[in-house]
């Protein structure tokens, strides 16, 4: 754990900026999916 921490410091701004895109491209994906099933179903 404390060896993950030191190079997680070293690495910190890249890996959240790739967790916040990856978090806004699965809710995007995940909306559009809901949008998507509810005019399949209500068409």
């Amino acid at each position: 754990m404390i060896h993950r921490k030191v190079i997680n410091l070293a690495t910190d701004e890249k890996a959240d900026l790739h967790k916040i895109l990856y978090q806004v491209q699965f809710y995007f994906l995940n909306i559009l999916g809901v949008v998507i099933s509810q005019r399949l179903n209500f068409a």
